[in-house]
């Protein structure tokens, strides 16, 4: 079906003809006519049509409404004559769009870096074609923004760097210290700024001399000293000094380091804050001395004594301490060592805790007689582990194909050893996923499929 744009294009509502304005199959006619529309919505959309004439482009540069000038500040065919006319606008968005231009001749971007209106001044501070006299002229502007720009600029000399890092504004001095290309006396300038923020970027330099390593290590700020003690390449002399910071979260930076000393990772398990102690067993875990691991085995904290009870180098001693310990978390943990002494597993078998029991019971290394023992535990998920097992004798079996649980029944019934008559037994049980799981695992005559399955 045909549309009528004409009869569209005196449309009484104004977004029904800015869409007939933005349509790309529109007659020169039409165009024409929408260009002198009473909108300016619709005379901005034919402002930004590809197909717009010479004759029409002239005309609506001239348009009474700024937002149509700006469109055609912003269109990328336009002669010089109409950008110098533009960069004249009274409206500064319309001399804005002309400042974005790439191809604006020399002469108005120096008369846009004199614009009065600084968002202005600014778009051409971020223009990669200025000549050194307009980027020194904006490094000595009034508005701190268009300083900033001046600031991140890669061709910037020296002296204007050395001028800024002295900028009466702090975010122009925090854009100096970011950049790259610092001289080290510009560093040394910064690194004595009046606001710490400035000082923080400065530690975060990589290219960071020794001297103001081992200065800004005693800044009275804690951000800029945990900023420090974050470097790759902090040596040990300011390591240990960071370690006794008075601050938490700088000596939570340090704890959290990787290449640290022995002496310390020690140091620093013992911080009053715990926090630090277990960053320091966290980061550290496989470096830690006998001597920190038995302070954090004999700490009042249970998540240290736990982790701790992971640790591959404890000694005899300190298993049989976390054995014993009141936590049933520390006592899980102990249970799951591959070098329990034989001891213990029976101690531990024998546990208050049923998450302890069921950990025992899913070792290897278990004799018979605690097999047989955690096969009658009144917990269902210490049978159930048990039901598991590969080396399950078949009296076991069959007591456990007839458990008052029918989560224990059921995973003897997933068995692949099962002897024709526990099959029966369990084929015929009054639970339906049990009777699901051995007709699925071991194709019984039962047919019926649990219709409450939750396994």
């Amino acid at each position: 079906m045909s549309v009528d744009l004409e009869k569209l294009s005196n449309d009484y509502q104004i977004n029904v003809r800015y869409t007939v304005a933005s349509r790309e199959d529109l007659s020169q006619d039409l165009v024409a006519k929408l260009a002198n529309d009473e909108s300016e919505v619709v005379r901005s959309a034919i402002a930004g049509r590809k197909d717009l004439s010479d004759e029409l482009v002239e005309k609506l540069a001239n348009d009474k409404d700024w937002r149509v000038r700006e469109k055609i500040a912003q269109r990328a065919d336009i002669p010089e004559s109409i950008i110098k006319q533009l960069a004249n606008d009274e409206e500064e968005d319309v001399r804005n769009a002309v400042a974005q231009r790439d191809d604006l001749p020399s002469s108005l971007i120096e008369k846009l870096a004199n614009d009065e209106d600084e968002y202005v001044r600014r778009t051409i501070a971020q223009r990669d074609d200025l000549s050194q006299d307009l980027i020194e002229k904006l490094a000595n502007d009034e508005h701190w923004y268009i300083r900033k720009n001046i600031a991140e600029r890669e061709d910037l000399p020296a002296e204007l760097i050395e001028k800024l890092a002295n900028d009466k504004d702090w975010d122009v001095r925090c854009t100096i210290a970011e950049r790259e290309d610092l001289p080290e006396s510009v560093m040394q300038i910064l690194a004595d700024d009046e606001l710490w923020e400035v000082r923080q970027n400065i530690a975060q330099r990589k290219d960071l001399p020794s001297s103001l390593i081992e200065k800004l290590a005693e800044d009275e700020y804690w951000e800029v000293r945990q900023n420090i003690a974050q470097r790759e390449d902090l040596p040990e002399s300011v390591m240990q000094i960071l370690a006794d910071d008075e601050d938490k979260y700088v000596r939570r930076a340090i704890a959290e380091r990787k290449d640290l000393s022995s002496e310390l990772i020690e140091k620093l398990a013992n911080d009053e804050d715990d926090e630090i102690a277990f960053s320091v067993m966290y980061e550290n875990f496989h470096s830690l001395s006998s001597t920190c691991l038995e302070k954090l085995a004999n700490s009042r904290n249970e998540y240290f004594k736990q982790e701790i009870a992971y640790h591959h180098d404890l000694s005899a001693e300190l298993i049989e301490k976390l054995a014993n310990d009141e936590e049933e978390n520390v006592r899980e943990a102990i249970a799951k060592r591959n070098d329990l002494p034989s001891s213990l597993i029976e101690k531990l078998a024998n546990d208050e805790d049923d998450y302890v029991r069921r950990t025992i019971a899913e070792r290897e290394d278990l004799s018979q007689d605690l097999v047989e023992k955690l096969a009658e535990d009144e917990h269902w998920t210490v049978r159930e582990a048990i039901a598991k097992r590969n080396d399950l004798p078949s009296s076991l079996i069959e007591k456990l194909a007839n458990d008052e649980d029918w989560s224990v029944r059921g995973t003897i019934a997933q068995r692949k050893d099962l002897s024709e008559s526990v099959i029966e037994i369990l084929a015929s049980d009054e639970n339906a996923n049990v009777r699901y799981a051995v007709k699925k695992n071991h194709g019984t005559i039962h047919e019926e499929k649990s219709q409450e399955l939750a396994m």
